[in-house]
């Protein structure tokens, strides 16, 4: 694996260092914002507006941290299918797929049965994030088309002073489309190889009293999906197997703002079918079992001021998420039974922030933010008679943050942050963060960060332990120091450079052999991101990262689903006659797990994009180019699941002024 990474690298290299494309001329000056969030690489557009670092809208070569920005062109440009994909290309973030949950690692901590609880995610500044597992939802069940996504904002490291809980590893941001975009009858319509269909429609209008309102709706389906497990037992019927295996979903998301005002809803559902064989009988008996995902929203937001100095914002929203899994069973007469597994939650939040540049040199901002989880249950029954184990709680969460960017000079900014959070199941935390900004010259800049971070132990780790007769899981800190640069050398070159350190404490580990969870005494992690990006005027891009990574406990051992290399890279390149081709590249190097390593890998993906006119886009989408074959282990001592193969999506999109 290290002779292919190293290959692919060397290739990169070259084509960065002298690609025979003539639209290498001088980069114009002084390009618009939007042409600058066009560009954006996964890494950081300098002078693009971003918001996750800081709470407020500035400048990313003035934000505290460095956050790497995916747009919607770039999401049409590389044909990413949903949030997950979007992820996998950014800096130090990696993914596994178990059939129904898309786990995302980062920084070299993504271990089997983690549930993307180290990382937050926001839609429009709203925490998404369920109160059961506080799993983030990435999938194709995430509550948003990639067709509605505007751009998407990930800040890495500890943003816990900001967002408290779930805020470890990084805060990722997604924002919708607004109606400018949306305006107008839209539809788009995707087949796959894969015995895929997707059927997307949306619709937006402005209105004579200076308001306007959208709606959009998806659905998909995909029949025979191909088995995870390359090996059946001997003796089934394989193609039986398959024709139970499907995916198919629904979402509808509606957005209406008048004035200050902002309303935002949505609703998302998943349905999966998996084969289960009754080994027992004779012939094997296979029947259905099935998995539900349905997650859904309603958020408000309105935003005024006092006077000329003094701006704030209220948000308030209530979700939902409901998760189950029926599996078929017969009882001793042979008799058919239905065992449910399920997660329901519900909770309501509501934050009010406050800005000011009264006084001079500085920028303060403070807010109160509060979460009400009104459900929180997990149950376990046959279809039809009382549960045989159910748990249940109610959470109040509440957070006091503040925040003062002070300007030392000119060119340089200090910013300190504390944020402190109490709970009625946790301890409370507090969450310091101090950073730097130093920029030496309109192109450059360093960024100094120190901060720390916490995760509480969620209802299932909290019920697994109580099922067990063991204690509550401490909440888990750490405490990180990132320096960052980044540089615009002209012509179309930019490049940045991360060093990273953290300590972890009382991380929450799954102990396999009593099934409760502990807290591991201390894991260290380290590492470097890379990246690099050349544009040309013609159109044509060129960037890629290269993520140097390592995670030790206290014995030394490298954790486990934890790559030491991660490399990606893209390039989209013009060609005649409004067609265009993406590339992009994928590698990650050996992982080990706690039955065996797993094999390092790297994917290549392409997208042919043509705009037939300036309102009807045609792409070709093939996934997975070289069929190459790569395996994940999600379950700590589960098998390896072999990961999606070559497949091509051929999409067609029209808008109508």
């Amino acid at each position: 694996m290290a002779r292919r990474l190293t290959e692919a690298l060397g290739l990169a290299l070259v084509l960065l260092a002298g690609p025979a494309w003539p639209q290498a001329a001088a980069e114009s000056a002084d390009p618009s914002l939007e042409e600058l969030l066009k560009r954006s690489l996964p890494g950081a557009a300098r002078h693009a507006e971003v918001s996750t670092a800081s709470r407020f809208s500035q400048s990313a070569d003035r934000a505290p941290a460095l956050t790497y920005l995916v747009t919607a062109e770039d999401i049409r440009n590389h044909g990413y299918r949903n949030l997950g994909d979007i992820l996998n290309s950014l800096p130090g973030l990696y993914l596994t797929y178990n059939g129904v949950f898309s786990f995302v690692g980062a920084r070299g901590l993504g271990r089997p049965g983690d549930f993307n609880a180290r990382l937050l995610v926001l839609i429009d500044g709203m925490r998404v994030n369920e109160n059961i597992y506080d799993a983030a939802q990435i999938g194709p069940e995430f509550q948003l088309d990639a067709a509605l996504i505007e751009r998407v904002e990930f800040t890495p490291g500890p943003g816990s002073a900001l967002y408290g809980n779930n805020a470890f590893f990084g805060v990722i941001q997604v924002f919708t489309q607004r109606v400018d975009k949306l305006a107008g009858p839209q539809l788009g319509v995707s087949l796959g190889s894969d015995r895929f269909v997707r059927a997307h429609a949306s619709y937006g209008q402005r209105l004579e009293q200076g308001g306007d309102w959208w709606l959009a709706l998806t659905a998909f389906n995909q029949r025979h999906l191909p088995l995870l497990v390359e090996l059946p037992p001997r003796g089934l019927d394989v193609e039986a197997l398959r024709q139970r295996q499907w995916d198919r979903g629904s979402k509808l998301a509606v957005g209406w703002s008048q004035g200050a005002f902002n309303l935002h809803a949505g609703v998302s559902e998943r349905r999966l079918g998996f084969p289960d064989v009754a080994l027992n009988s004779a012939p094997p008996l296979y029947v259905q079992a099935r998995d539900l995902t349905r997650l859904s929203y309603v958020a408000l937001q309105y935003e005024g001021s006092w006077g000329a100095d003094w701006d704030w914002e209220l948000r308030a929203s209530a979700q939902r998420s409901l998760y189950h899994r029926d599996t078929p069973l017969f009882d001793e007469a042979g008799q058919p039974q239905t065992f449910r597994g399920r997660a329901l939650g519900r909770w309501n939040g509501a934050e009010f922030k406050l800005a000011t540049q009264r006084w001079a040199g500085q920028r303060w901002i403070a807010g109160l933010e509060v979460q009400h989880d009104l459900i929180q249950r997990l149950s376990y029954q046959l279809l039809g008679q009382e549960p045989l184990q159910e748990s249940w709680g109610t959470d109040r969460r509440m957070g006091l943050y503040l925040q003062d960017e002070l300007s030392l000079s000119e060119n340089q900014q200090l910013v300190l942050g504390w944020r402190r959070d109490l709970s009625r199941y946790s301890p409370g935390s507090s969450s310091p963060r101090l950073a730097w900004v130093w920029r030496p010259n309109e192109n450059a800049s360093l960024k100094l960060l120190h901060g720390s971070a916490y995760r509480s132990a969620n209802l299932f780790e909290f019920d697994l332990n109580l099922g067990q007769d063991q204690p509550m899981p401490a909440p888990e800190r750490t405490r990180s120091t990132e320096l960052a640069w980044e540089q615009a050398l002209g012509g179309g070159l930019h490049y940045s450079l991360a060093v990273h350190q953290a300590r972890l404490r009382d991380l929450i580990t799954l102990d396999t052999e009593r099934f409760t969870f502990d807290n591991q005494t201390s894991v260290k992690s380290r590492g470097i991101d890379i990246g690099i990006d050349q544009r040309w005027p013609g159109g044509a891009q060129l960037g890629g990262t290269l993520s140097l990574q390592r995670s030790h406990d206290q014995q030394g051992q490298r954790l486990s689903n934890s790559p030491t290399t991660l490399l990606k890279a893209r390039w989209l390149q013009p060609l005649a006659a409004n067609w265009q081709l993406g590339w992009q590249l994928l590698a990650m190097s050996e992982r080990r797990t706690a039955i065996g390593p797993l094999a390092g890998h790297a994917v290549h993906h392409l997208n042919l994009l043509c705009r037939l006119q300036p309102d009807t886009e045609l792409a070709f989408g093939l996934y997975n180019a070289f069929d190459k074959r790569y395996y994940d282990r999600t379950d700590p001592e589960g098998p390896p699941l072999r990961q999606e193969g070559r497949s091509l999506r051929i999409s067609l999109t029209r808008r109508w002024p």
